[in-house]
């Protein structure tokens, strides 16, 4: 029998074991349950789950399967780091031997009297016990929150002039779903502006002003939070109101807050420990140094839920991959796990990679009532109350219109409210006049501190200006060496001084200083006001084909900020003509995609350029473009092939609204009540994503497996072949899909049977299959490209057009593509419109993704082997070029089989098959259970290949996290493993873009380094 007072230290010792060891949620419940030595005589799992109360409530949640999974993924893997020795058997261990028992008696045997020599040691020192600290953390909060604030206010001074504003936008409540658009609402007013005809991408299923928003979401809810908006639209602000409140309400968590630009690629809990704890200190009378004691005090906040965590700027933290949420929600583990988080972020790095189980919520524009008290209350502060009446009633004016809207963004009404206070006279007319006014403002207001001469600030305005084109163009971070590049030292220092220039962080490789400028809009206002000549968007000497040697930057995203700006500025109305001119008669020799495109940069340019004198022209075009038009001879409504109504629509909604609107009425009145609802609805179905098809509910035993190995999906295979019930083979096919996702085998057969079939229904259910397993596969894109030539089915040719669209992605996908379907685009509409349309959607979106020299090329290739003279090779080829070391040897590994496959066995196994197929292609690959198995069939490959070290190195795939910690948990001394992916990858694994600049050459070295 044990002892009370033991079994209390045996309790005692568990809990702290899980906290060092960062046990959390269904994790820290299986540990403390299966090393409970009063458990110990339980060797039926089945008994003991009903001891334990797992987060999953699902009726046919396997918690016996949860307790073996937690075991083999999340708890012997620690134990080993730890210098346990777990000794994995084939088939069933013997009696006494079973991974748990080794484990349970490495704990007691060797861990738990470690621990008791500890605790007696420290019953010795004079230092207290984490429960025995007597901290005030809200306290500490409240003081670290008042301190990041003011350092905020005086960061934030060159656009608010010291003054703070208690008005906030209104947040949006998103539901990521299409919204349609209702019949019954009767069509607008010209007053009532453009927001009538915005069909939203999102709809906002609830509005919330300020104290709504405190007292029903932060109040009454739980769940993770975003807010998310464009630059300078207020997110920073609601954070950091939402902040003070937490911290002034002892109800309430305390907050911890967080500028997600000062992690300088270091992790949050680093951070939190390392940086945030130590500025604490000096709030902390009791604590001179941070201590471990400290740091498991400072935890333990977080584990009892008692702080909130508040991240801003997800988009400013510093990182390589192509999403920083990505890397922000790989570091929301552990300890962390266990507090609320609120973050703000921009809209367009939020909108392609949302966190699941985060509700967002949009900033929306400031309402008319709230300009007009954002003005008052900013003049009232800085005692001209006069002024802002001025402001206003110029504001309010009809041909001010365009302002009023563009200063709905707080930051922008912030600038101009200051350049209106330094610089009284009319308001501008275009953005560009508006940035000027805040550049002049930004001078005279730091002149008494920072002196400077007209003729300075031109020089440093055109320094600026070409290091923000050099930025832009190149697409190259600031740093420090790259500015001196450009700039003279001089001019450097006075950018630095005046804030448009600031210090972000370090280099990590070089410690070199990297720099940004105060904000994007301002370097590409600079960079606009550089540039001499139109010919830099577009070349002067263009006739119907690419010019060579010459880029088409009105094409390309990253310029239409920068093109808007330029065609805003003044005394340059001749240049601006000619553009327009030459956008509007563009050529471009490939069917006009880009003709059309060039024609929507013209109506989008007509917002800063409103006295252009083809504006009618133009508005007219898109207008027709848009909603179609009236044959008087055949007496229909006729539209335009998609997709281009739809961008013609959203070129409206940014064009000059002021020529829009009475256009739009105009259309309005001169159509019949009953085609007006008719129109009505087309516009709300084209706005509409079609669902695809669901699937059917069949084969459920099969269905259930989580993922299939080699051999068996080797013996469907030619069952499905075989198969002459149709009914069946679908059955057969969509399982396989489920559980194959980017395996050859079933993509080959797939396609086979796509090929072979003469059943429609089957070849749009393999087709919808293959779009789900096989993005960016070029043999499924050719026999897509194929079926869409050769079925007389429209429904699948549709369905088929839709697949595409969603599978093609890289370069050499949309070349191809191009290559094959331009034929169709040709005088045969009257006899095939149906193949016409859908091929020239997926030709609109390839010429969305491609350059224009490069579509033109593809177009009028003969050879798809001319498509890309750079030799397009795989990367997979690539890497078996790849030469061992002296001590390490490369294995590549395309892991496309390792596609959705989630199970610790079944990714296990797919790796040794593919590691045989390089190294043993003859010999077939033993049948292995978990991680440990593999790790004991590489030790006697590793001697076979007398090598010290094994580098696999595996590319192909897009690396879930199942892999991911699969793969960190393999890695040892003598195994080590890189991705070749854009997804970023935290140590100990390596991580390579494929896109990199020689990536053999970088992959080489890091073999050599090993």
């Amino acid at each position: 029998m044990i002892s009370p007072e033991l079994t209390t230290l045996q309790q005692q010792f568990l809990q702290e074991i899980s906290r060092e060891f960062e046990f959390t949620g269904d994790t820290y419940k299986v540990f403390i349950v299966r090393f409970d030595p009063n458990n110990y005589a339980i060797d039926d799992e089945d008994s003991l789950a009903e001891k334990i109360t797992f987060n999953n409530k699902n009726e046919y949640f396997n918690k016996t399967q949860k307790i073996r999974d937690e075991l083999r993924l999340n708890i012997y893997p620690i134990f080993v780091k730890h210098n346990c020795i777990i000794i994995s058997e084939k088939g069933r261990p013997k009696k006494g031997n079973e991974p748990w028992k080794q484990a349970y008696k490495w704990l007691w045997d060797e861990k738990y009297p470690e621990w008791l020599a500890q605790q007696k040691n420290q019953n010795n020192q004079p230092e207290p016990q984490p429960e025995n600290l007597q901290i005030n953390w809200r306290e500490v909060c409240q003081k670290m929150l008042q301190k990041q604030q003011e350092q905020q206010r005086l960061r934030r001074q060159i656009t608010e002039l010291k003054h703070e504003i208690e008005i906030f936008v209104p947040l949006g409540l998103v539901q990521p779903k299409p919204a349609r658009r209702k019949e019954e609402i009767p069509f607008p007013d010209a007053a009532e502006g453009m927001r009538q005809y915005e069909l939203k991408s999102e709809e906002i299923t609830k509005q919330y002003e300020y104290q709504q928003f405190i007292d029903e979401v932060i109040g009454q809810q739980s769940k993770n939070l975003a807010i998310i908006g464009e630059p300078g639209a207020g997110k920073t602000t609601w954070l950091s109101k939402i902040a003070e409140y937490l911290a002034d309400n002892s109800d309430y968590p305390s907050p911890i807050f967080i500028n997600l630009n000062r992690l300088d690629n270091r992790t949050i809990k680093d951070y939190l420990l390392h940086t945030w704890l130590e500025e604490a200190l000096k709030f902390i009378p009791s604590q001179i140094t941070v201590t471990q004691t400290l740091e498991e005090n400072f935890k333990q906040q977080f584990k009892d839920k008692r702080v909130w965590l508040l991240l801003d700027g997800v988009d400013e933290m510093k990182t390589t991959a192509n999403s920083p949420l990505f890397q922000l929600h790989s570091q929301l583990e552990g300890w962390v796990t266990w507090t609320r988080v609120i973050l703000t972020c921009r809209l367009n790095v939020w909108q392609p990679n949302p966190i699941a189980n985060f509700e967002y919520y949009r900033t929306l524009a400031f309402s008319d009532v709230q300009v007009g008290d954002f003005i008052q209350q900013w003049y009232e502060k800085a005692e001209k109350r006069e002024l802002g009446e001025l402001l206003q009633q110029k504001l309010t004016a009809p041909q001010h219109s365009r302002i009023f809207d563009l200063v709905k963004n707080p930051l922008r009404l912030a600038m101009l409210c200051q350049s209106w206070y330094f610089l009284q006279g009319e308001l501008p007319e275009t953005k560009a006049n508006l940035y000027q006014r805040f550049v002049d403002a930004t001078y005279e207001w730091k002149k008494g501190e920072f002196g400077t001469t007209a003729a300075q600030r031109q020089q440093l305005n055109q320094a600026l200006g070409n290091l923000a084109l050099k930025m832009i163009d190149e697409q190259i971070s600031l740093k420090e060496s790259v500015i001196k590049d450009v700039m003279s030292l001089d001019e450097f220092e006075l950018a630095e001084k005046l804030g448009w220039l600031n210090w972000v962080y370090r280099d990590q490789k070089t410690d070199e200083r990297v720099y940004a400028f105060f904000h994007l809009s301002f370097a590409e206002y600079f960079a606009a006001c550089v540039i001499d000549d139109w010919d830099y968007f577009l070349p002067k000497n263009h006739v119907d084909k690419p010019v060579e040697g010459k880029k088409y930057r009105i094409f390309e995203n990253e310029w239409n900020e920068i093109f808007l700006l330029w065609m805003g500025r003044e005394n340059i109305d001749d240049k601006k003509k000619e553009f327009i001119k030459k956008l509007v008669n563009f050529k471009d020799g490939v069917n006009n995609f880009y003709t059309n495109l060039a024609y929507v940069q013209s109506g989008i340019a007509l917002v800063e350029f409103k006295s252009c004198l083809l504006a009618d022209e133009i508005i007219e075009q898109l207008i027709k473009w848009g909603f179609g038009y009236f044959d008087s001879k055949e007496q229909v409504w006729l539209n335009f092939i998609d997709p281009i109504p739809e961008d013609a629509r959203k070129t409206l909604l940014l064009t000059d609204k002021e020529r829009v609107i009475p256009a739009l009425i105009s259309l309005f009145h001169n159509i019949q009540s009953e085609d007006t609802r008719r129109k009505a609805d087309l516009i709300s179905l084209l706005h509409d994503i079609q669902s695809e098809d669901t699937r059917g509910k069949f084969a459920k035993s099969l269905g259930k497996i989580e993922a299939w190995d080699e051999q068996t999906i080797s013996a469907v295979i030619p069952f499905l072949e075989n198969i002459q019930d149709e009914f069946t083979r679908w059955r057969v096919a969509e399982i396989l899909g489920n559980i194959a996702v980017g395996n050859e085998q079933v993509i080959a057969a797939l396609i086979k049977l796509l090929k072979d079939t003469q059943s429609e229904p089957t070849r749009r259910i393999v087709a919808d299959i293959l779009g789900k397993i096989a993005v960016g596969n070029e043999q499924v894109i050719v026999a897509l490209i194929k079926l869409l030539n050769d079925t007389q089915n429209e429904d699948i040719r549709s369905s088929v057009a839709d697949i595409l669209g969603k599978i093609l992605k890289t370069e050499h996908n949309y070349l191809i593509t191009v290559s094959a379907l331009n034929k169709h685009l040709t005088n045969e509409v009257e006899n095939n419109f149906d193949l016409y349309k859908n091929c020239y959607k997926i030709l609109w979106q390839c010429a969305k993704n491609l350059t224009y020299p490069q579509f033109y090329q593809a177009w009028y290739a003969t050879d798809t082997t001319t498509l890309n003279q750079q030799q397009y090779t795989d990367i997979y080829t690539q890497l078996k070029q790849l030469q061992p070391t002296s001590t390490t040897y490369p294995i590549p590994l395309n892991a496309a089989n390792l596609e959705g496959k989630t199970a610790e066995k079944a990714i296990a196994k797919g790796i040794l098959i593919k590691i045989y197929g390089e190294i043993l292609p003859k010999q077939k690959a033993n049948s292995i259970e978990d991680i440990f198995d593999l790790e004991n069939e590489l030790q006697p490959l590793r001697e076979h290949l007398k090598t010290d070290k094994i580098a696999l190195i595996f590319c192909n795939i897009n690396p879930h996290p199942e892999l991911i910690k699969f793969c960190q948990q393999l890695q040892n001394h003598w195994l080590k493993i890189a991705l070749i992916t854009d997804t970023p990858i935290a140590s100990p694994l390596s991580g390579f873009p494929p896109q990199q600049d020689n990536v053999l050459g970088v992959l080489q070295t890091w073999l050599e380094e090993l």
